[in-house]
């Protein structure tokens, strides 16, 4: 079993979480990969999602590509959820994985999410009752 890249402790999952920046007409892809004890992973998961929350949306494909990039950290955050404590290596420490995205100003951003799809279901469906 693999330590944490980040502070040493064990247990360690292996995982991939990706943070998105929209610049009006490109988007940058940021991506951390490696093995993450739970409050590494956890820290990591909340860092890479807040950014994609904050900056993901501000170019020409954020709307479509924003959700898919959350999806994905979620799959992720249940893998990094399963683990169980971290146990530090000797004169190491996790890292404060901090406050859980709901609790941050930046959770506010996933209401753009509603009037996304609900414009998308809408084109969708008028789209195919011919309207």
């Amino acid at each position: 079993m693999q330590p944490c890249q980040l502070c040493g402790s064990t247990p360690a999952t292996k995982i991939t979480i990706g943070a998105l920046t929209g610049m009006v007409i490109a988007f940058q892809v940021r991506t951390f990969r490696g093995w993450f004890c739970r409050n590494c992973g956890l820290a990591v998961y909340r860092q890479q999602t807040a950014t994609t929350l904050k900056t993901g949306w501000w170019s020409i494909t954020g709307p479509a590509v924003v959700p898919l990039f959350l999806l994905f950290n979620l799959f992720w955050w249940a893998k990094i959820t399963r683990l169980g404590p971290p146990l530090p290596a000797p004169g190491a420490r996790p890292a404060d994985p901090g406050k859980p995205l709901f609790r941050r100003p930046v959770a506010l951003m996933l209401l753009m999410a509603v009037p996304v799809v609900v414009v998308a279901v809408s084109c969708v469906a008028f789209g195919m009752l011919g309207l």
